[in-house]
């Protein structure tokens, strides 16, 4: 009797169990209690395909870029369908706004990508990630619109963090994160010491490309190379000093971020830098830098020059007053007309250049030399050009 008993009980309970499930698969979910303290935005869910990408993405760029802390991912439901992941449609490409809040800050990040229905892979590209460069000028408040508007209308929120394991199968394409190289790229030239030893120059090329963020850097500059360094101590350190000051010059970042270039934190813009050598003897190395840039947010490309003179004895940088002594009278001879100009903008003249001279340029970073000439660097609005002097004519000895 008590046998049945037990089988009768165990026969029940598989029924129960049964039909619990066949209630769960129907979609009857159990209601959540009102007392639940938690959003359902923020409950586990199946997330659609899209999102699941997404998310893997946006840890790829995390994880590449170096940037920790774990973020809080509101994805954009006001004006779509929840099921169709909350993209937008332009022809075959999709975007997807989303906002990403994390480590006291609040980005706002805009995904595109298209799909190939036949591979079922996602491709993205060109994005809008200023999370991933940190500058904080592009950080959003926290009682604007966009913010507001989001964190009321989102579809849905998840974590992610560039360590977390996320459950999902990767399939998409995508640009390339940052590449970085600092390489030799030709031989040298020498230039003669004392009449005796030789210095040779390598070019060096530094490259840095992050596709994903549409930056390209390119910096073409000058190593120097002296004889002896393994064996004489004080040579080596003459070599490096000089490295160090031409590095300097050419690694430098901008105005408002002082210091070196930081590369990690540029996006949407391309930066090239070259240089030209205008004297290279026993006493001097001199050169003139080239730069041209072109970013999203500017108006149009730039493009400048400034100079760098080194002492080859010392490996100091020479100053402008270091040339032309403490009462070189700079203007004079402007319009006294011992400078000429070496070339001008189409339908200017060299005329119109020594008129408009910048008398308030700072000369210790825009001036070179030559054999036989001082250079200077001058501006006109967002162009320059380049005016030479002879030692002769500017009563400049010694050099």
């Amino acid at each position: 009797m008590g046998r049945c008993r037990n089988r009768i009980w165990a026969v029940m309970v598989c029924a129960a169990v049964i039909f619990l499930c066949a209630d769960l698969c129907r979609g009857n979910m159990p209601p959540v209690r009102e007392d639940d303290s938690f959003s359902e935005k923020a409950l586990p869910q199946e997330l659609p395909e899209v999102w699941q990408q997404m998310l893997l993405y946006i840890q790829e760029g995390l994880y590449t870029h170096g940037i920790d802390g774990t973020y809080q991912v509101y994805f954009d439901g006001s004006e779509s369908d929840w099921h169709a992941g909350a993209y937008r449609e332009y022809a075959e490409d999709h975007s997807c706004e989303l906002l990403l809040e994390g480590e006291g800050k609040l980005w706002r990040e805009k995904l595109a990508y298209s799909y190939d229905a036949d591979s079922g892979w996602y491709t993205f590209y060109g994005q809008y990630e200023p999370v991933l460069v940190g500058e904080t000028a592009r950080a959003e408040f926290e009682d604007s619109d966009f913010v507001t508007n989001m964190k009321t209308d989102c579809a849905c929120i998840q974590e992610v963090s560039g360590e977390m394991h996320l459950p999902y199968p990767r399939r998409y394409h995508a640009e390339s994160g940052p590449v970085e190289r600092d390489a030799r790229v030709e031989t040298s030239i020498h230039g003669d010491r004392d009449g005796i030893d030789s210095y040779s120059i390598w070019t060096m090329l530094y490259t840095y490309v992050d596709e994903r963020l549409y930056t390209n850097i390119t910096i073409l500059y000058p190593k120097v190379s002296m004889p002896g360094v393994y064996e004489d101590a004080e040579m080596q350190k003459l070599q490096d000093s000089i490295n160090d000051q031409i590095r300097d010059a050419f690694f430098y970042s901008y105005g408002f971020d002082e210091g070196a270039l930081q590369p990690q934190e540029h996006m949407y813009g391309s930066i090239d830098r070259n240089y030209t050598i205008t004297r290279m003897d026993e006493n001097y190395l001199s050169m003139r830098i080239y730069e041209n840039n072109v970013f999203r947010s500017a108006p149009h490309p730039n493009e400048w020059e400034t100079g760098i003179t080194i002492d080859m004895h010392t490996g100091k940088v020479l100053q402008f007053r270091d040339v032309v002594g403490e009462d070189f009278d700079l203007e004079a001879f402007i319009d006294s007309g011992a400078f000429r100009c070496r070339w001008f903008w189409e339908n200017d003249t060299g005329e119109y250049w020594l008129e408009h001279f910048d008398r308030e340029r700072d000369w210790d970073t825009h001036f070179y030399l030559t054999d036989e000439s001082l250079g200077l660097i001058t501006t006109e609005s967002r162009y320059y050009t380049n005016i030479e002097a002879d030692f002769e004519d500017l009563e400049i000895g010694g050099f």
